[in-house]
């Protein structure tokens, strides 16, 4: 099972079941620093070391940076801040999920439509290339890491595939990932273990899972304006084991 709920009693009890679903998912974490309201820690999936902040017990809210080397305390160097949580709000509820390829952490509100996925992936390209972002309504962050660059996700669903029942059985369809620069510049045409679905995101109150599979909260990860604002969807998400 590689979907797991985090223990988000407090931030120390939220770094440690985090390192633990990453242990438990083959990953391979080592916890390079910890204080109160950051976590640091290495992993066979990245060539970054990758940064959390959690600006209090009571609220949660994330900062997520990634960076070369530790330079003490919470420092890195070349650090990039991916994400940097702005709004007000608080995020109770937290889930790890992770595939063969993939993996992201994910946190919402019981209470609002405060919703947000942080997602690691690596472009299905030779050799392939780290891509590390974050998404939800009112958030994107994506981070082409072989430059910093900052880029957009998007797809072309009618060259997708069915991939799950809404509501009333019709089936949404799921698509690869492009990576756009900035001058909607293409990238890469795929993602590793990590796809769209061409569905708008929609606040539910838990992590969710259709049978071998997993979906994230989505958001604005696709091209600026008057797009359709894709959810994340994870193969295998919900039954990979390492």
């Amino acid at each position: 099972m590689a979907v797991f709920t985090l223990d988000a009693t407090d931030r120390a009890a939220l770094f440690n079941s985090l390192i633990g679903a990453m242990s438990a998912s083959g990953m391979s974490p080592v916890v390079v620093y910890q204080s109160d309201y950051t976590l640091v820690w290495s992993s066979n999936r990245s060539a970054k070391l990758i940064r959390l902040d959690l600006n209090n017990d009571t609220d949660r809210r994330p900062t997520l940076i990634y960076g070369d080397s530790h330079t003490g305390g919470g420092s890195l160097s070349n650090a990039i801040i991916v994400l940097a949580v702005g709004w007000t709000g608080w995020f109770a509820n937290w889930w790890f999920v992770a595939n063969e390829t993939s993996h992201a952490i994910v946190a919402k509100s019981p209470s609002s439509s405060h919703q947000l996925s942080m997602f690691f992936s690596k472009t299905s390209t030779t050799p392939p290339v780290e891509v590390i972002g974050a998404c939800g309504p009112g958030t994107a962050a994506v981070r082409y890491v072989a430059n910093n660059a900052a880029i957009y996700l998007s797809g072309a669903p009618y060259h997708g595939s069915f991939a799950i029942k809404n509501a009333t059985q019709s089936y949404y369809m799921a698509c690869e990932a492009l990576g756009l620069d900035s001058g909607y510049g293409l990238l890469f045409t795929s993602l590793s273990g990590l796809k769209l679905l061409c569905r708008d995101s929609v606040y539910v109150a838990g992590m969710e899972v259709y049978g071998n599979d997993a979906v994230l909260p989505g958001g604005t990860v696709s091209l600026p304006g008057a797009y359709t604002l894709p959810s994340l969807y994870v193969p295998n998400g919900a039954s990979w084991t390492p």
